[in-house]
């Protein structure tokens, strides 16, 4: 049990905290020797876990940079600039004691013109990639999307997305967004018409838009690889295709389940391919299943969890989200969370990725730090 607990990154989105989960040293603590970071070798898959190029088993554990990416003001770039790139890794390592980032790269701004793929952008996420590298902080990107595109929003709605660019938007004509009585923004995911249909235009291909997608990604990530050094490219663990995947709208007869085998599970075979023609052939894709398929509000969980993906590692990485809704609701959980609560949940990853032969990833958890609810922040 200890093995399997060490084997969970954890990526505290909302939080100012940092959880421990195997190993991390106080933050008092003399600093380690690089070695202990990252020392120039790449990871590699093997028998479920991440190991180095000595065959030990290596912990990912880490922060998510940065949400910066998905407003205007930074020109799609998780940070303002380089400089601030810098300060932020070396705050990471030694105040939290994180050795890994989710790197988040915008669709919108590395495609901004249909089939042009913006250089200057990539330059300049890959030079804040490097910034992390230099610090001794593995790094995977993720091609981030939320509620498929701002674009799809009015621009005095209650809410907003990111992700698509504004061309793959208008190529598909969609009605007025309007999420009816939505008390929280993730229910625009199964409410908001303009979001479930453009969700369902890009898993079906309408308009070309997953093609456009997938050339994208390669072009973003084939300029990655030959712009860091070989011992930089070392660093990059892997890549995250698609943050947080819903159907949007199922066809006649079809289930969550068979959403992800006949829909999601395809694209994800296609990114690898990407993948491997821009050279990263020995990174694993972390592939996220259905993001309801662990919700703990019985009315929102759909089943999933790749159920019918088979064995995944070495080429894969069970990659997942927890959300407390329960406590983020205000309605469902009362008071604070109790010592132990989430051991069932985490432990339902540990098993769907035991499952599939590879490790388990949990790149986003956490919790709102203001309004009503955010008193259970710190439980």
């Amino acid at each position: 049990m200890p093995n399997k607990r060490a084997r969970l990154l954890v990526v505290l989105v909302l939080l100012c905290g940092f959880l421990t989960v195997a190993g991390t040293r106080p933050a008092t603590a003399d600093p380690l020797p690089d070695a202990l970071w990252f020392d120039g070798s790449p990871l590699t898959v093997q028998n479920g876990r991440f190991t180095d190029a000595s065959g030990r088993e290596v912990v990912l554990r880490g922060y998510n940079v940065s949400g910066e990416t998905k407003l205007a003001e930074n020109g799609g770039l998780p940070f303002a600039s380089v400089a601030d790139a810098r300060r932020s890794a070396t705050a990471l390592r030694a105040l939290g004691g994180g050795n890994t980032v989710r790197f988040l790269l915008s669709w919108a701004y590395a495609e901004p013109v249909r089939g042009q793929v913006d250089t200057v952008y990539l330059a300049a996420a890959t030079d804040q990639m490097r910034a992390f590298l230099d610090a001794g902080v593995r790094v995977y990107p993720d091609f981030h999307q939320d509620l498929y595109s701002r674009h799809l929003f009015d621009p005095d709605s209650w809410y907003t997305g990111d992700g698509a660019p504004k061309w793959a938007v208008d190529a598909g004509n969609y009605p007025d967004e309007f999420c009816g009585i939505c008390l929280f923004w993730g229910q625009n995911i199964t409410q908001n018409e303009a979001v479930k249909r453009a969700s369902y235009d890009f898993w079906h291909n309408a308009h070309g838009v997953q093609d456009a997608f997938l050339t994208t990604a390669q072009k973003t990530m084939a300029y990655v690889r030959q712009h860091l050094s070989a011992e930089d490219f070392a660093g990059i663990v892997g890549f995250d295709p698609y943050n947080e995947p819903h159907a949007g709208v199922y066809d006649p007869g079809q289930t969550s389940r068979t959403w992800e085998r006949d829909v999601l599970w395809p694209f994800y075979e296609k990114f690898r391919a990407r993948m491997d023609a821009a050279g990263w052939q020995t990174k694993p894709a972390f592939v996220e299943p259905n993001l309801f398929w662990n919700a703990n509000l019985d009315f929102q969980k759909e089943e999933g969890g790749l159920l019918d993906a088979g064995t995944l590692g070495p080429r894969y990485v069970f990659n997942t989200h927890f959300y407390d809704q329960k406590a983020i609701s205000g309605v469902f959980m009362w008071g604070k969370a109790a010592d132990g609560q989430y051991a069932g949940d985490f432990g339902t990853v540990r098993d769907r990725a035991a499952a599939t032969a590879t490790p388990a990833i949990v790149s986003e958890f956490g919790h709102p730090l203001s309004g009503s609810v955010s008193d259970k922040a710190p439980t």
